[in-house]
């Protein structure tokens, strides 16, 4: 008797046929939601900025309600004056903000009649200029007050002075001090 393979193994019907599609499906969606989140976890983040704080800026425009991406990916060395961050609140957990870096550990920080001095010299800001003109141009009424006025303060290490370009509508390190480092979760790189 002359058996061959497949006479010794019954032959098996699909009780549904489209199974190797529905599990294909599943497979697929499953690894998306997998690569968002690390995608998301790791390295990159999309974040809806928050209030005009930053609007209207020369090199990037962030406003109220835009959406933009976050790096992770980044460290002590990437952390320059002028690069735009984004850090928890020093005391609201649940906030988070986008504001530039003005200065950086070890610097002496200083403002007088609104305008920044690091290192005793007069830091050039030309995102605070756009944002100074746009607001007169609205015809808003601008006073001297203690927003643009602060003693010389000495950065320890691992500390960030933070500030909105839109220094009239948006908190920032002159009301809630340097921010630490462990506080600032990512860059915007424009």
């Amino acid at each position: 008797m002359n058996l061959r393979h497949r006479d010794l193994v019954p032959n098996r019907e699909r009780k549904f046929k489209g199974a190797g599609l529905a599990t294909g499906l599943v497979l697929a969606v499953l690894l998306g939601i997998l690569v968002r989140w690390v995608l998301h976890g790791w390295f990159l983040y999309p974040l809806e900025i928050p209030d005009q704080a930053m609007a209207p800026a020369s090199d990037v425009t962030l406003k109220a309600g835009e959406v933009v991406y976050v790096s992770r990916m980044f460290d002590s060395q990437d952390l320059k004056p002028g690069t735009l961050v984004v850090f928890r609140h020093p005391e609201l957990e649940d906030t988070r903000m986008v504001r530039r870096i003005v200065a950086t550990p070890g610097q002496v920080i200083e403002l007088r009649d609104g305008r920044i001095y690091v290192d005793g010299r007069r830091v050039q800001e030309t995102f605070q200029e756009v944002a100074y003109q746009a607001l007169t141009d609205q015809r808003a009424i601008l006073s001297d007050s203690a927003w643009d006025q602060m003693p010389p303060l000495r950065l320890e290490s691992g500390q960030y002075f933070l500030m909105a370009d839109n220094r009239y509508s948006g908190l920032d390190s002159r009301f809630f001090g340097p921010v630490p480092e462990n506080r600032i979760q990512g860059l915007i790189k424009p």
